[in-house]
């Protein structure tokens, strides 16, 4: 079941582009598309510290383009992981 997003917002728009943003239990994750490949970190307790989630668990790794790519819309990200996130209700941080 996807984990319920309360909060994200886009830190870095390309090379890599990134996210990080609060779960609906407290903890933080950290969303990264480098090299091609698109990766959710996990923190693995509450906490305010994106780099809990940064050092936490790798809950997906996807190669999604090639080699050197590293741009990868919001709308695209949400797709990719909608397994494994809810972005329903969540709160886009501008």
């Amino acid at each position: 079941m996807a984990k319920k997003v309360v909060s994200f917002k886009k830190t870095c728009s390309a090379c890599p582009s990134q996210w990080e943003g609060t779960l609906k239990k407290g903890q933080m994750f950290y969303i990264r598309y480098r090299w091609g490949g698109l990766s959710l970190r996990i923190s693995p307790k509450s906490t305010n510290n994106v780099i809990e989630a940064v050092s936490g668990e790798e809950v997906c790794y996807t190669a999604l383009g090639e080699q050197y790519d590293g741009v990868l819309s919001t709308k695209d990200m949400k797709k990719k992981l909608k397994n494994y996130l809810n972005f329903s209700d969540a709160v886009r941080i501008i």
